[in-house]
């Protein structure tokens, strides 16, 4: 009776370890898809939510403590988050006058707002690669009805540490750093093919720019720009990469900007069309503009072009309460480090590891409880 009793406190308390142990798997679950119309990407120590509601992309540093994670604060309260939104596109003639805005029927020539605009939303893909470097990436795409043209935002999450080119422009990205390119396609400009705009006073107008406003809210309330050798004397790994003449290497790395909070935002100097071509933004551009105090607008002018063009930001999030040191005299494309944090696949790995080990022990001591009772 003794044992048989033993026997059946033993099978109560397997069959609670499991019930625990299932719980919390779909509990981890759970906060991947926690919002709807949201994609998570974890990094190493860098988390990117994406809402398709608004195009709306926030990044956080990210505190991993061995395997448990931890859902991020993207709360406005949260200083700490940046977050960037395609605000406005604005078409523009050679002096910088807005066109295409009024005048007889025709199609508008700009988008004054995408807060209400709703994204496509892709899956994420925990397994692909940017240039040789793995990456996890979601992709968001948009129709815009007037002036029928199409936008997209692509992200990507770096797993690792490299060197990657865009145009002219060559620089490291590190384990963890956000990418995220703007796509804009089939933009009819005034005054090309039989695209024709007038004004209010019937006179003819002719599309040289397109200006593209990038919603953004950081700790400063200016970000300052700063180059290698301020970065290098706060212990943080190298960008620009060295071509051998001191003289050019500024003209072939991006603009680097200190966002406030131990984080930076790389910003090219140039776009990209269909073509292949790099054409450089016209001096004085991107721009920023400050609307608040956390709150700021980054413009883009991009000059007239042909079926697609894409603009490549960059963003270092780093940890908030210190710098971490950096050898330099380590390659930043090499292999990374015992001190270099995991990333989530790693971590997750181990979670799903040490959760079906706890199963399996699970059912084992239960089939055995099974076994000696009958």
């Amino acid at each position: 009776m003794l044992a048989s009793g033993f026997s059946i406190s033993l099978l109560l308390s397997c069959f609670g370890a499991l019930l625990v142990t299932t719980f919390a798997i779909e509990e981890f679950e759970e906060i991947e898809d926690s919002v709807a119309n949201t994609v998570l990407i974890r990094g190493s120590d860098t988390s990117v939510r994406v809402q398709a509601d608004s195009g709306k992309i926030s990044v956080v540093h990210f505190e991993q403590e061995g395997n448990n994670n931890t859902q991020e604060d993207f709360g406005d309260d949260n200083t700490e988050v940046l977050s960037f939104q395609v605000e406005s596109l604005q078409e523009r003639s050679s002096s910088g006058a807005a066109i295409g805005v009024t005048g007889p029927s025709q199609l508008r020539h700009f988008v004054g707002s995408f807060k209400s605009h709703v994204f496509n939303l892709s899956s994420l893909d925990n397994s692909s690669t940017f240039q040789g470097i793995p990456v996890k990436n979601v992709n968001l795409k948009t129709f815009l009805s007037d002036p029928q043209a199409h936008l997209e935002l692509m992200v990507w999450v770096f797993l690792g540490a490299g060197i990657i080119r865009f145009g002219n422009e060559t620089f490291a990205v590190q384990n963890g750093t956000m990418k995220f390119n703007i796509k804009i396609s089939d933009w009819p400009f005034c005054g090309t093919g039989n695209v024709s705009c007038l004004s209010q006073t019937n006179q003819r107008e002719i599309g040289q720019f397109l200006d593209l406003a990038l919603s953004i809210r950081s700790q400063v309330e200016e970000p300052e720009e700063v180059n290698e050798t301020q970065r290098l004397q706060s212990n943080k790994a190298p960008i620009c990469v060295d071509h051998g003449d001191p003289n050019e290497q500024g003209e072939d790395c991006p603009i680097i900007y200190n966002m406030g909070g131990n984080s930076e935002m790389l910003l090219n100097r140039g776009v990209m069309t269909n073509s292949g071509d790099y054409v450089a933004l016209p001096p004085g551009f991107p721009k920023f503009e400050t609307t608040g105090m956390r709150s700021k607008r980054l413009i883009f002018r991009i000059p007239r072009f042909n079926n697609t063009v894409i603009i490549d930001p960059s963003v270092n999030v780093g940890d908030p309460k210190n710098t971490v040191k950096i050898d330099p005299s380590v390659d930043v494309g090499g292999p990374r480090s015992a001190s270099t944090p995991t990333t989530d696949q790693e971590s997750g790995a181990r979670h799903n590891n040490a959760a079906s080990s706890l199963q399996f022990f699970s059912f084992a001591l239960l089939l055995s409880v099974f076994i000696v009772h009958y």
